[in-house]
């Protein structure tokens, strides 16, 4: 995998909306913790709306487009999630971008890019978007800054739900996208993948569809080790399963070792992941941690 060099304190990062519309204040609070970096960003990108779009396709698509070309780019912020990236995914050009890569900084609906980024072997940045940074925590902030600069190499106290120890490549993001990446055709996972899922505002029974969708459509043939992240406001619904519930029974279908507890989601906690690191899970009855570890150690 090809990892996007680190920022130096002077670096560029654009803002671009591929995704839904947002707050202007939420945009302003977001970059105003971004430090020393140059942040650029059209002056009329909060007002571009079409419905639930940050604008038309062909504008969010040739401003993303414009971004991944730009050599002088140390970063690309996405602005919000939502939805959008899905549309416009499969006309992007990243020929430019693979000869000059730079990091893309996003989550939730930013899955899109960067299932699309492993897939052609770069590295990305799952982490708050330019809207969700004004409300991170502290902790969460200064661990984008220790990415973006290069110098990031967490372990997470996890809760073990079945045993195990891996290492792998560590991928992941919003259950909803990937399960619609895989509906697509365009999902494809590394091998001796470590996935870590997250998502919001779905039924328990949705998320069980999604869950086993995946694994009967084969898509989760290379996962050796899964990590569960924040699911938000999801419901027990009228039946009163709670989601907590239908991941410890995926789990056991699995058969591979399984821990929850990433800080990573919709929630007041989205720690940064570096995606496709190698990393290490390792779980026991009821304790586990998920390691960064460097090329070349096992």
């Amino acid at each position: 995998m090809l990892t996007p060099a680190p920022l130096l304190p002077s670096a560029t990062i654009a803002v671009v909306a591929p995704c839904g519309p947002f707050d202007a204040q939420d945009l302003k609070r977001g970059v105003a913790r971004l430090g020393p970096f140059q942040v650029r960003a059209a002056p009329d990108l909060a007002a571009r709306r079409q419905g639930y779009l940050a604008g038309t396709d062909h504008e969010r698509r040739t401003e993303l487009q414009a971004a991944l070309d730009d050599p002088t780019l140390g970063a690309i912020l996405i602005a919000r999630g939502g939805f959008g990236l899905g549309r416009i995914i499969d006309q992007l050009d990243f020929t430019a971008f693979q000869q000059h890569p730079k990091w893309i900084v996003g989550f939730s609906d930013a899955t899109v890019l960067h299932a699309r980024l492993w897939s052609l072997g770069f590295r990305s940045l799952h982490a708050p978007n330019g809207t969700t940074l004004g409300r991170s925590t502290e902790q969460d902030c200064a661990a984008v800054m220790r990415a973006l600069l290069g110098s990031d190499r967490p372990e997470f106290e996890l809760v073990g739900v079945r045993p195990g120890s891996v290492t792998g490549t560590l991928v992941g993001g919003n259950l909803t996208v990937l399960f619609t990446e895989a509906a697509a055709g365009r999902l494809q996972l590394p091998e001796n993948s470590l996935l870590f899922i997250e998502d919001v505002t779905e039924t328990s029974y949705r998320v069980d569809r999604m869950l086993h969708a995946l694994l009967s459509g084969g898509h989760l043939e290379s996962v050796v080790g899964l990590v569960v992240g924040d699911f938000t406001d999801c419901s027990a619904g009228k039946f009163g399963v709670e989601v907590s519930s239908v991941l410890l029974d995926f789990a056991e279908r699995l058969g591979i070792p399984v821990a929850t507890g990433l800080p990573v989601g919709h929630g007041a906690r989205n720690y940064p992941i570096t995606l496709t690191s190698n990393a290490r899970l390792n779980v026991d009855s009821s304790r586990a941690t998920l390691s960064l570890i460097a090329h070349g150690e096992s």
